[in-house]
């Protein structure tokens, strides 16, 4: 029976198998944090051209000729309007927000983001921006 035990506690038998198991495990980990990682990247770039973009659009909603004249009052519903309006035709209906504080229009956009290998719940990713409308030059130009 002594001799028994002692071979039982010579025998590496399984060893790697658990060895191997820890680093199939600590791989998936290191490839979850990349893939899911680089989609939060790609979301919060996402999220910030789209915060961008409805921004300038929100900016536009002043009329053409107060701005010719030099005056740059922003009409919030009709920011708000446009800024929905692009929102919807990228896919994002309700993801943006719009405040119009004097000349400026500041958009929030809000995605959610999941994780698809960590097992991480669904992560929300914010961007904000903000654009005045400009008159461009007309003539000549220096």
């Amino acid at each position: 029976m002594t001799r028994r035990l002692a071979n039982a506690r010579d025998d590496d038998r399984g060893i790697f198998s658990l060895f191997g198991a820890i680093a199939a495990l600590a791989l998936i980990f290191v490839a979850g944090l990349a893939y899911d990682g680089g989609q939060h990247i790609k979301t919060y770039v996402e999220a910030n051209n789209l915060a961008e973009s409805a921004a300038r659009a929100g900016a536009q909603a002043t009329d053409p000729s107060d701005l010719l004249a030099g005056r740059t009052e922003i009409d919030p519903a009709a920011a708000q309007a446009r800024v929905a309006e692009l929102m919807a035709a990228a896919g994002h209906s309700g993801a943006g927000h719009a405040t119009v504080s004097g000349d400026r229009v500041t958009v929030t956009v809000t995605l959610t983001q999941t994780a698809h290998i960590l097992p991480v719940g669904p992560r929300t990713i914010s961007a904000t921006a903000s654009a005045t409308p400009a008159r461009g030059v007309e003539e000549g130009g220096a």
